[in-house]
């Protein structure tokens, strides 16, 4: 019994140990197990803040100017909760928000103690940019965008006044300067104002507004702040903000441009996500970002004023396009001189001059706008034959200055068909006029020394005898002629003619190397297919108008009788497929 006894005790006891050991084991795997799922639950929140930070900056999210952006709030992509917006620059400059909502794709502001702050303070350099897309409901003076690290330290890029709808941008120890911006209360718009050390330029949906040489740049450390003055909670901000950059940068004027369009492709801005597009110099590219139809409408510049004369008036063209996606157009916006500059303007208008003795002006003519399928210079053959609208520019105007009363305007661009320029007679002799442009040929010059307009180009002078003055045509499909004197009339010159593929009594040319209209169309016909362009692009809808003729203005709110100054073109969304 004993050895029963002494066995029975040893197996319990030998039992005990056992189960103590499997009970440590067990402990100690789980709580390696517990260990191994802590690490990777940290693992997997570390990738997910990784991958949404590479999805940021690798998504679609890329078409905006990256190089020199020190922050970037999209509302679109802001995080989560109304309480931060996260800074999708990389740097780390979170926003926080008081009394502000994300709702409808945008931070909706109250007006009453909110504000967006950037987190970090930030350094502002002498150069530097900011832009905001917002729509604006302010019912009382606001600030918008305000960056100072004290009263005297700061930018100042946006504030609003409620009394007389200006905008003031103001840099502490430069000044400021005001612009009318009564326009914000109507839509989504995108600003950029460019601080430089010499000055600051405002911009509106991607075109030039104004600029001002007072403002100066500055260097210092700052929060930002957005919709409330930076140094105490007042001047609140009421409406809706998408999106805010800073650089510490001058962005120029096409990467405004790309940020612009980048901006009203992704938030679609008012107005059907329009392209606007002002006179630069040089041709401007538009890419299609969807496949789908699009409204293009063209304002030709008008002719060089000469003192008391007034320069012919600039045509206007739109028409219903489809176009792929990715596909480009090459767009040349006409220019206007108020000078007798002896060169051409830019896109085709004829130079003009003064007399040799100096007491009599004679304009330029107004630059065609247009729009290309070939890039190149404007005068490119190439080029000018892929041209699949164009409105028309005005003619040069005359003024004789030596205590006279003889002045005259320019000729206005033309339709189908530009008018005559103008004259003045004080001798017995008959007017011998410029010509207008047709849909075939260039206006003819007023006088045997002068110039007939061409394909693409207005006319203009010869250099030739002791009193030689004469006005630039206009550019257009044809140029109009020059305007000159003979004997005692003084002409001045006409407009260029205006075109657009499957416009009724247009007359398309041949081919990229043959510019002949089309074989068995003139001017006149009644055959819409002697408009049709070599390319096969062809508008709808189309609507024609001289310079002579009302035609809406730039932003759509009313209409006007022809173009005064620069060319403008303007591209609409209308549906993507």
């Amino acid at each position: 019994m004993k050895n029963n006894k002494g066995f029975a005790t040893s197996f319990m006891l030998f039992s005990l140990l056992a189960l103590f050991l499997i009970v440590v084991m067990m402990l100690l795997l789980t709580m390696n197990n517990s260990s191994s799922i802590s690490g990777r639950m940290k693992d997997a929140i570390k990738d997910k803040a990784e991958n949404s930070m590479n999805n940021r900056q690798s998504s679609s999210n890329t078409d905006y100017v990256q190089n020199n952006l020190l922050l970037y709030y999209d509302a679109l992509d802001h995080g989560d909760g109304n309480s931060t917006w996260d800074d999708l620059s990389g740097n780390g400059n979170d926003g926080v928000i008081t009394n502000g909502t994300f709702k409808n794709n945008t931070l909706s502001l109250s007006g009453s103690g909110s504000g967006v702050v950037s987190t970090n303070m930030i350094d502002y350099k002498p150069n530097m940019t900011f832009e905001i897309t917002l729509y604006s409901n302010f019912t009382s003076d606001c600030e918008v965008v305000d960056a100072r690290s004290n009263s005297t330290t700061g930018y100042q890029p946006l504030y609003l006044r409620k009394s007389d709808y200006n905008g003031e941008i103001y840099s502490t120890n430069g000044g400021g300067y005001y612009q009318s911006m009564s326009y914000l209360g109507e839509n989504i718009h995108t600003l950029s104002i460019v601080y430089t050390p010499s000055g600051v330029t405002l911009y509106v949906d991607g075109s030039q507004k104004s600029t001002n040489s007072t403002p100066k740049g500055l260097t210092y450390t700052a929060n930002l702040f957005i919709g409330r003055y930076a140094l105490e909670n007042s001047y609140n901000f009421k409406g809706n903000v998408y999106s805010v950059r800073v650089y510490d940068k001058a962005l120029d004027i096409n990467e405004i441009r790309a940020n612009y369009t980048y901006d009203a492709r992704r938030y679609i801005l008012q107005k059907d996500n329009e392209y606007t597009y002002e006179y630069t110099g040089s041709y401007q590219t538009f890419t299609a970002p969807a496949t789908g139809n699009y409204k293009i409408e063209a304002w030709g510049a008008s002719g060089g004023t000469a003192n008391r004369g007034i320069g012919g008036k600039g045509a206007y063209t739109s028409g219903n396009i489809a176009l792929t996606k990715g596909q480009k157009l090459y767009i040349y916006v006409g220019e206007n001189v108020n000078s007798d500059r002896e060169t051409l303007t830019f896109n085709g208008g004829g130079s003009g001059s003064h007399s040799t003795s100096g007491q009599d002006i004679n304009g330029n003519g107004g630059g065609a706008t247009d729009i290309r399928l070939v890039s190149g210079d404007w005068n490119n053959e190439a080029s000018l034959a892929s041209r699949i609208m164009v409105a028309g520019g005005g003619g040069g105007a005359f003024d004789g200055r030596a205590g006279t009363n003889y002045y005259a305007n320019g000729g206005n661009a033309g339709g189908l068909t530009a008018p005559n320029g103008n004259y003045i007679q004080w001798g017995s002799t008959g007017p011998s006029v410029s010509t207008g442009a047709t849909q075939t040929q260039g206006g003819k010059g007023a006088a045997n020394n002068e110039k007939d307009g061409i394909f693409g180009s207005g006319g203009y002078g010869n250099y030739t005898g002791t009193w030689i003055y004469y006005s630039g045509g206009g550019g257009g499909y044809y140029g109009g002629g020059s305007g000159g004197a003979l004997s005692s009339v003084v002409m001045t010159a006409s407009g260029g003619s205006s075109y657009i593929s499957g416009h009724l009594g247009c007359v398309a040319i041949q081919a990229q190397d043959n510019i002949t209209p089309k074989n068995g169309c003139t001017d006149g016909t009644e055959d819409i297919t002697c408009s049709y362009h070599y390319s096969n692009k062809i508008f709808t809808n189309t609507i024609m108008k001289a310079g002579n003729e009302e035609m809406p203005t730039f932003n759509g709110s009313g209409s006007m009788t022809g173009n005064s100054g620069n060319g403008f073109v303007k591209i609409t969304v209308l549906g993507s497929d």
